[in-house]
C-alpha cells in the first residue's frame, strides 16, 4: 500500500512540472513583451534648468544644475534710498564774540560771550541714493564682478548776526595778535560797535559720496547660507567749505574808530575768507559678504576695509573790499586768510595738496523679504570710519599779523611773525545711516 502511494505522488509532481513548463514556453512565445529586442539608446541625463522660486531656501545645490556650486542668480541689481549722518565738523576757536569795555569780546575778557565758534557744526542728516549690482562670470557661479555707487545731497549749516550800530551790541572777531611792539596779544576786529553797523555771516557746507568695483569669489553656498570674498577698488570723496563774510558800515556823524583800507579811510568794508577742503580716497578694498535665508526671509552683512591714499586738498582765499575815490577796490587778505609780499614770508592764502595714508573700514547689515521670485526688499544699516581727513574749521589759525591785514593801520609794516599759517590739522571721520532698497535678481 505504501509503495502505491509513493508512486502516485511522484507521478503527480511530474505532471505538474510538465504543465508549468508548457505554460512558461507558451508565455514566452505568445507575449510580445518578452521577446528579445535590441536595447534602446539611453536618454542622456540633461540637467533641468533652474528657475527662481519665491522660497529662496529651496535654491540649493541639490536643485541646481550639476555644474553650478555658487548662488542661483546670474545677475542682480539693487537701488536704494539712504539717510545718513556724519560726525560734526569742529571749529576749535571762537570766530565771533560780544562783550563790553575797550576791547569788547576779547578772549579772556570777564564778560566776553562766544557767539560762534569753539563748537561743533552739526550738518543734520544727508539724503542720497545708492546702487549696487553684479554678475557671475562662469557657469559654476564661483567668480563674479560687482559694483556699488553712493551719492548724497549737499548739506548746509549757516548762521547770521547783525547790529545796527545804535542798539549797544558789539560784534567782534577775536584773534591772537603777533604784530611786533604791541602791548597786547589777544585782540579783536570789530564788526559793529556804537556808531558802526555790521553783519557777520558764516556758512558751512558738506558733501560726500563714492563708488567701488570689485571681483568676488564664492567661498560657501548651500540652501541657507552663502559667503563671498571680495577684492577691488574703492573711491570716496568728502568736500567741505567754511565761509565768513563781514560787512561793516560807519554811520553818519559817528565817533567810532574809522574804517581803513590800505591806510585810506572808507565808509564801508566787506571782508570775506573761505576755507575749502577735499578728501579724495583711492585704495584697495578687501572684505567678506554673507547672507542667510529662512524661506522668504533673509538677512546678511558685509565687512570691508580700504587701504590706500587720501589726496587732501586745501584752498584758502580772503579779500577786503572798499570804495576809495569813488571806485571799488579789492585787496587780497581779510582776517583769518592773509597773504604776504615780504621776502621770506609766506601766507596761508592759496592751494595746498598732499597725500596721507588712510584706513577706511566699513560695516553693513541688512534684512529683508523675498516678495516675488525675482524681487525682494530690504532695510539695512551701514557705517564707515576714516582715520585721517582734513576739515575746514580745523584749518583756521587764530594767530594774525596785522601788517598783512588791508583793514589794519599796521598794514604794510615789515614787522612781526609769519601768521596765519597753514595748520594741516587732521581729524577722524565717521558716517552711518539707514538704507531702504529694492533688489532685482535674474
Amino acid at each position: 500500500m505504501k509503495k502505491y502511494k509513493t508512486v502516485a505522488l511522484v507521478s503527480c509532481l511530474v505532471a505538474v512540472s510538465g504543465a508549468h513548463a508548457q505554460q512558461s514556453e507558451s508565455s514566452r512565445t505568445s507575449n510580445p513583451e518578452t521577446r528579445s529586442v535590441a536595447p534602446a539608446t539611453p536618454i542622456p541625463n540633461v540637467p533641468q534648468q533652474l528657475g527662481p522660486v519665491t522660497d529662496v531656501g529651496t535654491l540649493c545645490n541639490d536643485c541646481a544644475p550639476a555644474a553650478r556650486t555658487g548662488p542661483w542668480q546670474s545677475l542682480w541689481f539693487k537701488a536704494g534710498y539712504s539717510v545718513w549722518k556724519i560726525s560734526d565738523s569742529q571749529i576749535p576757536y571762537p570766530l565771533l564774540t560780544t562783550g563790553t569795555g575797550p576791547l569788547p569780546g576779547v578772549i579772556g575778557g570777564d564778560d566776553t560771550v562766544v557767539l560762534y565758534g569753539a563748537n561743533h557744526v552739526d550738518f543734520n542728516t544727508f539724503q542720497g541714493l545708492t546702487f549696487e549690482g553684479g554678475m557671475w562670470l562662469d557657469q559654476a557661479h564661483l567668480n563674479g564682478l560687482g559694483f556699488g555707487l553712493q551719492f548724497f545731497n549737499t548739506q548746509n549749516s549757516n548762521a547770521s548776526f547783525s547790529s545796527n550800530g545804535t542798539d549797544g551790541i558789539s560784534l567782534s572777531r577775536p584773534f591772537f595778535d603777533v604784530t611786533q611792539n604791541l602791548n597786547f596779544q589777544n585782540n579783536i576786529l570789530q564788526v559793529s560797535t556804537d556808531g558802526r553797523a555790521g553783519t557777520y555771516d558764516v556758512s558751512n557746507s558738506s558733501k560726500f559720496g563714492g563708488f567701488d568695483v570689485y571681483y568676488q569669489r564664492n567661498l560657501v553656498n548651500d540652501c541657507r547660507f552663502s559667503l563671498n570674498a571680495i577684492v577691488g577698488y574703492r573711491y570716496f570723496q568728502l568736500t567741505e567749505e567754511l565761509n565768513q563774510r563781514q560787512v561793516s558800515t560807519t554811520l553818519p556823524d559817528s565817533n567810532a574808530q574809522p574804517l581803513i583800507l590800505d591806510n585810506t579811510i572808507v565808509d564801508q568794508l566787506t571782508l570775506t575768507d573761505s576755507f575749502r577742503t577735499k578728501n579724495q580716497i583711492n585704495g584697495v578694498e578687501l572684505g567678506l559678504k554673507g547672507e542667510w535665508n529662512w524661506g522668504t526671509f533673509y538677512a546678511g552683512g558685509s565687512a570691508k576695509v580700504t587701504l590706500g591714499s587720501n589726496r587732501q586738498s586745501l584752498d584758502i582765499n580772503g579779500s577786503t573790499t572798499g570804495v576809495i575815490d569813488g571806485s571799488e577796490v579789492t585787496l587780497p587778505g581779510s582776517l583769518n586768510a592773509l597773504t604776504s609780499t615780504r621776502d621770506g614770508f609766506t601766507s596761508n592764502i592759496g592751494s595746498t595738496r598732499y597725500n596721507q595714508f588712510i584706513i577706511m573700514p566699513e560695516l553693513g547689515v541688512y534684512a529683508g523679504v523675498q516678495v516675488t521670485s525675482r524681487v525682494r526688499v530690504q532695510l539695512g544699516y551701514d557705517c564707515l570710519y576714516i582715520n585721517n581727513v582734513i576739515r575746514p574749521g580745523l584749518q583756521i589759525d587764530p594767530s594774525t599779523n596785522q601788517s598783512f591785514m588791508p583793514s589794519s593801520p599796521f598794514y604794510g609794516d615789515s614787522s612781526g611773525a609769519n601768521a596765519p599759517r597753514i595748520t594741516q590739522t587732521k581729524a577722524d571721520f565717521f558716517a552711518s545711516g539707514v538704507n531702504f532698497s529694492v533688489e532685482f535678481q535674474f
